[in-house]
């Protein structure tokens, strides 16, 4: 590894991971001085070891192997109030002419 940690690497490929499906989030850690630890949730069908497999790929010389935590599919929670439809409101009234002495 280098000497110093490239997160900013580390996030440019991670976001590129993420922009083609393959997982829905990320953290990034360390390990050591210079080594990093990323945890990964993925989004895709693909088996765990095939997205470890890409994202050693992606990520050789800036996350060691062994350092790529995939972590399940984070299930979608439906919440009844998002599907609830959401009340009307009122119509604005023109206002009432409210006479004025001159």
């Amino acid at each position: 590894m280098a000497g110093f940690i490239r997160d900013d690497l580390i996030v440019q490929k991670l976001e590129i991971a993420r922009s083609i499906g393959l997982l829905t989030d990320y953290r990034i850690g360390e390990v050591g001085p210079f080594e990093a630890t990323v945890r990964v949730w993925h989004g895709s069908k693909a088996p765990d070891s095939a997205v470890s497999h890409y994202l050693a790929g992606l990520l050789n010389g800036l996350v060691a192997e062994h350092d790529i935590i995939v972590m399940p599919a984070q299930p979608v929670i439906e919440s009844p109030a998002l599907e609830a439809p959401l009340p009307q409101a009122e119509p604005i009234q023109a206002p009432v002419g409210i006479p004025v002495a001159a």
